[in-house]
């Protein structure tokens, strides 16, 4: 009852299959797990320049557009971290939490705009998907101004960000972004 000429694979095939399919999904996993590691980090140093940029461009924005009265102050310890600009449509005001003093606070850089009975403030340094974060490393303001000449009057602002990778341990610093900008008033 027996047949002879059975058709099939023996236990040792079976195993050799079992182990050749592992290895190929294993290989899989790996750079499918790479890929997404690697689209993660471009879309967070793209994420890192537009933030970066909307910033710098906000910012050169209220300064183009002040009258006489632009501040340059040092907000909670930090060394020129902030600057207040009067112009026709409000007050602006610009700073970094980021102080040398205070290292357990959010790396992260608020610009604020008061006009009238309210205030919108927009956060530079937000967390993002994919375990990369942007943080404010510096802001500076260096005012120019002679009061002799205003057509050689300016403000120069330069901002720092790092790009961190969150999943290791302790953060990792993946890279850092410098902007800056030299804005001369267009009222003065």
């Amino acid at each position: 009852m027996f047949l002879k000429n059975e058709k099939g694979f023996t236990l040792v095939e079976l195993m050799v299959g079992m182990i050749v399919l592992s290895f190929f999904m294993l290989g899989t996993y790996v750079f499918s797990h790479s890929m997404l590691t690697f689209s993660n980090q471009g879309n967070a140093r793209a994420e890192m320049q537009r933030q970066g940029t909307l910033a710098l461009e906000y910012t050169i924005r209220g300064i183009r557009e002040a009258d006489n009265n632009i501040v340059v102050y040092d907000f909670e310890g930090g060394a020129q971290n902030g600057i207040s600009v009067t112009t026709a449509n409000g007050v602006f005001n610009y700073w970094s939490e980021v102080t040398p003093a205070d290292t357990t606070r959010e790396d992260n850089m608020y610009m604020n705009l008061c006009s009238g009975g309210g205030c919108d403030e927009i956060l530079i340094g937000d967390y993002m998907e994919g375990g990369f974060s942007i943080k404010v490393n510096t802001l500076a303001f260096v005012d120019n101004f002679d009061g002799v000449d205003p057509t050689t009057n300016t403000v120069n602002i330069s901002l720092s960000l790092n790009l961190m990778d969150l999943k290791s341990n302790p953060a990792e610093l993946l890279e850092t972004m410098n902007f800056n900008a030299e804005v001369q008033p267009r009222n003065r």
